[in-house]
Order: C-alpha cells, then structure tokens, then sequence
C-alpha cells in the first residue's frame, strides 16, 4: 500500500489476499474473480486495490472492508496487467482524473476505465499481440506486448504517441520513472528508453533467459 502498511497479492487460487506488510498476518481474502488473478495494484491513496484476473474482468475493492466497488467488463480475453494513475496526475482541463486506471489484456488491447464507477472512457488499440504490462506515468500510459514493441499513449486523448521498437521477442514488463522506460523482453535483454524521443539509452544484456521483470527507482 502507498502508506507501506499492507501487502496485496493476486493468486492462481483466483483471490486476492492483503496482509499486514510487517507481521504478515491476514487482513482480508478477497473473492470474486472466477480465474486466475495476474496482477495487482493500489489506488494512490490506498483505500482501493484493483485486480486484473484471466476471467477477463479487473475488480475495484475497498481495501479496508474488503468489498467490490466496481467489477469492469470489457476485454474479450485474460488480462495481464493493470495500472493506476498516479496521486497529484490529475488535469480536469483534459478530463485526466485521480479516479482512472487502465487494464492491459491478451486481446491486444487496453481500456481506460473511471475506476469509481466501473465505465469505460477508451479502449487503446495498437498493438498486433496481446499486451503484458501497463504502466501510467503523468498523463502518459505505456504498455508492452507480444509483438516485440512498446507504445507510449496520450491518456487524454487515447492516441498514440510514439512506438518504440528494438526488442527481438515479446516486451514482459514496463517501467517509468522520469524521461525513461525501462523494457523487459523475452530476447533476454532489458532497454532504457528515452521517453520524449522515444530513443533507446541502453540496452542491457547479460540474462541467461527471458527478463520477464523491470522496475525503475
């Protein structure tokens, strides 16, 4: 959780469970999805947590009594992936709100949804294999997917800003911190990116397999 109090982890037993990060005690068992949970994410004040399943649906819950919020339907196969914007990102001039989350899917696609309501503000389309990672930084979103690219998106408009390519294999995961994105791919290898040329800084090799994490400080 944002406060470092809690722990949130999605599992293949289709629940979501949240502990208490220092003792590791449990808090809450969370269920509703009906597959798989792949991926996790707190809210940026940390009174709700969503969940991304392979029952092609994500939750929003209410993190201290554990009930569902919002159960957002829209995807027409498993999600990978979903991502929250980020506290003090909000801009009412372009219709960017604090509310907002995105879920990246194997359909090839990513929504944009209000996560306070459950409806879908845009579906982001432009990538050729299903995508596997998803994060939002200021009023950009950047994903990763199977067909070897990342796309940086305008969260405003749901267009894309640029493409960047140079993987061999499908991107895994996706980091943002500043003017860099940071790739993993299955090629083995993880590239820095430069986010407002969409150039690469460096491309970091040495894994023995597919680097299927990134994180950036």
């Amino acid at each position: 959780s944002p406060d470092g109090t809690k722990l949130a982890s999605g599992s293949m037993d289709d629940t979501v469970k949240v502990r208490n990060a220092l003792t590791g005690e449990l808090i809450l068992t969370l269920k509703g999805h009906s597959c798989t949970v792949y991926s996790v994410v707190w809210s940026p004040e940390g009174s709700q947590l969503a969940s991304a399943s392979f029952d092609q649906t994500a939750i929003v819950w209410d993190s201290i009594s554990g009930e569902k919020v919002a159960t957002l339907k829209g995807h027409t196969d498993a999600l990978r992936g979903v991502a929250w914007m980020q506290k003090g990102d909000s801009d009412p001039e372009t219709g960017v709100g604090s509310s907002m989350l995105v879920t990246a899917s194997d359909d090839k696609t990513l929504i944009v949804w209000d996560g306070a309501t459950g409806q879908q503000l845009k579906q982001l389309r432009g990538h050729d294999g299903g995508v596997n990672a998803v994060a939002w930084k200021g009023h950009q979103i950047v994903s990763g997917a199977d067909d070897k690219s990342v796309i940086v998106w305008d969260a405003a408009t749901g267009q894309q800003a640029s493409k960047l390519e140079g993987h061999a294999g499908a991107v895994c995961s996706v980091a943002v911190e500043g003017s860099r994105i940071v790739s993993a791919s299955r090629d083995k290898t993880a590239t820095v990116w430069d986010a407002p040329t969409g150039q690469p800084r460096a491309q970091l090799a040495g894994h023995g397999g597919a680097v299927l994490a990134a994180a950036s400080a």
